[in-house]
């Protein structure tokens, strides 16, 4: 798919961290950078969901390959899709959610 930038309004959000301050300068008529303080994880609910798997799928386990840890990812995302009440509770603000 071809298409020109200047063609869309384009609106990004940045979590405020130091290594985002470059993004700054990206901006032009159609580009707007919304800064969010930079430790402020209600902004962003994929990080309450990696620690749900981090909490109920990783803890406390070892791996002896990186293959095994990847498909252990893989495993876990395929049933947070399948029950997506999970996701709702755990990252489910009341902005974020939508009728999925």
């Amino acid at each position: 798919m071809n298409f020109i930038i200047k063609d869309y309004r384009v609106i990004t959000a940045t979590d405020g961290a130091q290594r985002h301050t470059s993004e700054s300068s990206a901006e032009s008529d159609n580009i707007r950078v919304i800064r969010q303080p930079p430790y402020s994880p209600e902004v962003n609910p994929v990080g309450h969901i990696w620690e749900y798997i981090r909490e109920n799928d990783f803890h406390n386990r070892q791996f002896k390959m990186l293959t095994i840890s990847e498909d252990r990812s893989v495993d876990s995302l395929y049933g947070l899709e399948k029950n997506k009440n999970i996701v709702k509770s755990v990252a489910g603000f009341h902005w974020a959610i939508t009728n999925i």
